[in-house]
């Protein structure tokens, strides 16, 4: 079975089609039904298979949406002690395991240790793939906006103004993260 989370919340399944919003019964059913094809894919490919490893991050992602963050957590923990011993610290796979888990501190509200991970996530993507990399830049804004929720708005509006100087420069003054960056640095600003 396949799932898709967009924008809006809504999950779209080849099993199920619901909205997050909607009954917790469907939600936790789908839960159920994600646990069981990962609980397959473990015991055909082995937990380090990248079928296995697509399995897992897409029932953590669910559990994400619906709020239930330990679980979610568990899930990406899990994928990320298997990239960190397949691929090492430095892989961008690993990055992105750890950008998951310091996203889910975030939508948790768990914003000290979502700042930490944000941060050791920074110093790696600059010193792998340089500071203007967009990757790299995409984990400063994330850094910048969990400064800005945490209430240390000069380091956030800090943050945020490099980014978007990196962005004009990488990406162009138009491009939609460029655009994000600079309602970003203005919010932030305005709180400052």
């Amino acid at each position: 079975m396949t799932s898709k989370v967009d924008g809006a919340g809504t999950v779209k399944s080849s099993a199920a089609s619901t909205t997050l919003d909607g009954p917790s019964g469907a939600v936790s059913q789908l839960i159920d039904s994600l646990a069981r094809d990962l609980s397959e894919m473990e015991n055909k490919h082995g937990s380090a298979h990248p079928a296995t490893m697509s399995s897992r991050n897409e029932l953590a992602r669910i559990c994400r949406y619906a709020r239930r963050f330990d679980e979610a957590l568990n899930l990406y923990f899990q994928t990320l002690a298997v990239q960190q011993r397949v691929y090492g610290a430095y892989h961008a796979s690993t990055l992105r395991a750890r950008s998951r888990v310091a996203n889910t501190y975030y939508a948790a509200g768990r914003y000290a240790w979502a700042m930490s991970w944000f941060r050791d996530i920074l110093v790696k993507r600059e010193r792998i793939l340089g500071p203007d990399d967009p990757d790299t830049l995409r984990s400063k804004s994330s850094l910048a906006s969990t400064c800005q929720a945490m209430g240390l708005c000069r380091q956030a509006s800090r943050l945020h103004r490099e980014t978007l100087e990196a962005r004009i420069v990488v990406l162009g003054p138009d491009h939609v993260r460029t655009r994000f960056s600079r309602s970003r640095m203005e919010a932030a600003e305005g709180t400052s």
